[in-house]
């Protein structure tokens, strides 16, 4: 699995998106301004891009940002990546009194209660609807409920 980055990365999608395009990761890797290595270890699942990276390896391969995530990314992280935006960028668009903590709260499932007025804010931001801004934390309480259910591996 992928350290760090955006969640739910596809590390085949980039090789195939690349290949499909012609290039090589070198090619790839001086169009994006970072290292061939950096383009591998997105490639063998050592590492996921940062949103922003995602936002221009999309706009370099002519792909969707969500193109790049497997269907298991389905919480508020993964919105705010889609949107190329990293946590502190979406509270300085932000309009409301949310605070870093409690927005990292609600991407870890671990603030059960999204008042109306935030979702609607967070979905202007993120560039999605309210209901999808809803789901998305519900997803993160639920993702949260069974991994604190889970019995740990002896």
């Amino acid at each position: 699995m992928a350290k760090g980055g955006v969640p739910g990365w596809d590390p085949n999608v980039l090789r195939v998106a690349r290949e499909r395009s012609g290039m090589t990761q070198q090619e790839l890797a001086k169009r994006m301004r970072v290292s061939r290595s950096t383009i591998a270890n997105y490639e063998h699942s050592r590492a996921a891009p940062p949103p922003p990276v995602l936002r221009d390896l999309s706009r370099v391969l002519g792909c969707r940002p969500k193109d790049f995530l497997d269907e298991s990314g389905r919480g508020l992280s993964v919105l705010r990546s889609l949107a190329g935006l990293s946590q502190k960028d979406v509270l300085e668009r932000l309009d409301s009194d949310l605070t870093l903590s409690t927005y990292q709260k609600l991407e870890q499932g671990r603030v059960r209660r999204l008042r109306r007025a935030d979702a609607e804010d967070l979905a202007r931001v993120l560039g999605v609807s309210v209901d999808e801004v809803i789901e998305a934390h519900g997803h993160d309480i639920r993702r949260r409920e069974v991994s604190t259910t889970e019995e740990p591996a002896s």
